[in-house]
């Protein structure tokens, strides 16, 4: 008996050791891999407040932080940018021509606001004038026209989509094309390798109708599930070079109900707009589309005169040109300032514009919704609870959009100056994913923006702080834990 229970106190003891000595080999595993994605963090994050959130907790919490990182952390993007340099180089011709086009139809606009030589830059193609421009404040009015449009088609039809669903929204747009593609319009179709989950089933009609699509993805295959950051997060749907429609809406039966904003655009904007679509085919298949209109279309015969600019961003630029031209539309903003974004968490530096304006005497309201769709967004919004102090201090206005789920992306500047796309107030946008916007300025349209967003102020409830100072202390702690995650949200 007793070399029995020596026997049995043995291999508990080696069981134990076995378990220890797993226990910090992994812990030791994890805080040299901690340290060496410190080292990628401190070289590569975009921000300093994303280095140091990254480096202390890549540090002192890797078991969690370690695999957070493999989803939220940086990327290379060296081949990406070498590869789109190469196509780039080919697609620079027909820039050139289109620029050389404006300029000799007088189709330039000149009445932009705010500091002419850095417009000039961050823009890759100058704003232009004589627009005609249909604001599309819900889903079933953006729908009907987008899909009255793609039935019109008789040259070609681009689509780009973060989400294509396959429902029953999803299925229309699928109808449309493959009726059109069967009647000799060429249609192309770019969606998200990410934020798009559809099967063989929905995309083998459309190419077997003559539809050809292709999965954006800027990550290796085989690490793709690992990643979320840098997604083609743009919006946009071109028809014949003659019509486009840009905005926050994804193809999903849900737009249907949710508040979301489109716009239609006719004229030489659709042009530069395009450009976007053209680059991104380019790195995705590997192939410049050649026969796209690239002949704008004036409308100011027709009375319209809008004056619009194509601002498309990404985490390839060598400047952050969307927070840039955010900001420029802050300093320079004198009476108005209104914001709506389902995602509100902004870095410190435009926290201090928005608090400059106010201050300034701007009206400054922002509208974030009540309601949420995922738990990112959830967090985005405790996170932008933690903006009101600093926010109502300098005396801006923040209100939460009741029901249903408000998701449009709108900034409307005074009277006459607004940008509407797929971009959200956030760092995700601002410096992480592809994104595309229209820049417009026109005093009948904004007056449209600007009753439009009156409206869903009126159906929005005021937030101050008093009512953060009133929930309870785990509920202010959560919403100071989720302003950590700034930089990822």
């Amino acid at each position: 008996m007793p070399s029995l229970r020596k026997k049995i106190n043995k291999q508990r003891t080696q069981k134990r050791s076995r378990k220890y000595i797993l226990f910090w080999s992994a812990l030791v595993g994890f805080h040299i891999i901690g340290f060496f994605m410190s080292l990628n963090a401190l070289m590569s994050a975009r921000t300093p407040q994303g280095t140091t959130a990254w480096v202390l907790a890549l540090n002192t919490v890797p078991f969690i932080s370690v695999p957070t990182y493999l989803v939220f952390g940086e990327v290379d993007f060296e081949e990406y940018i070498e590869e789109k340099q190469i196509y780039a180089s080919q697609i620079e011709p027909t820039i050139q021509r289109l620029h050389e086009t404006l300029e000799q139809q007088n189709l330039i606009a000149e009445t932009f606001k705010g500091s002419a030589a850095l417009r000039d830059t961050l823009l890759p193609l100058p704003a232009t004038r004589s627009n005609a421009a249909e604001l599309l404040p819900d889903g079933p009015k953006a729908f009907e026209s987008i899909f009255e449009g793609i039935s019109q088609a008789q040259d070609y039809v681009l689509i780009q989509f973060f989400t294509i669903a396959d429902d029953e929204v999803g299925s229309e747009l699928a109808r449309r094309l493959i009726e059109r593609s069967q009647a000799g319009v060429a249609c192309y179709v770019i969606y998200d390798d990410i934020g798009t989950k559809v099967s063989d089933d929905y995309l083998a009609p459309m190419h077997q109708a003559g539809v050809q699509s292709v999965s954006f993805n800027v990550v290796p295959q085989w690490n793709k599930l690992f990643r979320l950051n840098f997604r083609n997060h743009r919006k946009l749907i071109v028809v014949d070079g003659h019509s486009a429609w840009i905005g926050g809406m994804n193809v999903k039966a849900d737009y249907m109900n949710w508040r979301d904003t489109m716009a239609r655009f006719d004229g030489p904007v659709v042009q530069t707009l395009q450009v976007s679509f053209l680059q991104d085919w380019a790195w995705s298949r590997d192939e410049v589309l050649e026969d796209l209109n690239w002949q704008p279309k004036s409308h100011s015969e027709q009375g319209q005169d809008v004056a619009v600019a194509s601002l498309p961003s990404s985490p390839t630029d060598g400047f952050e040109r969307y927070t840039l031209f955010l900001l420029d539309v802050i300093h320079h903003a004198e009476e108005r300032l209104w914001i709506a974004s389902p995602y509100f968490v902004p870095d410190d530096v435009i926290v201090r514009a928005l608090q400059a304006a106010a201050l300034r005497g701007v009206e400054v309201k922002i509208l974030i919704p009540d309601e949420t769709d995922t738990l990112i967004a959830r967090l985005a919004q405790f996170a932008a609870w933690s903006y009101i102090r600093e926010l109502e201090a300098a005396g801006a206005e923040m209100f939460q959009y009741t029901s249903p789920f408000m998701h449009q992306k709108i900034i409307l500047s005074d009277n006459d100056y607004c940008i509407i796309g797929s971009a959200n107030f956030d760092n995700r946008s601002f410096r992480l994913n592809f994104e595309l916007s229209a820049v417009v300025s026109d005093r009948a349209f904004n007056r449209q923006v600007t009753e439009m967003l009156q409206q869903d102020f009126n159906n929005a409830t005021a937030i101050k702080q008093s009512d953060l100072d009133g929930q309870g202390f785990w509920e202010r702690v959560r919403v100071r834990a989720s302003r950590l995650a700034a930089p990822v949200l």
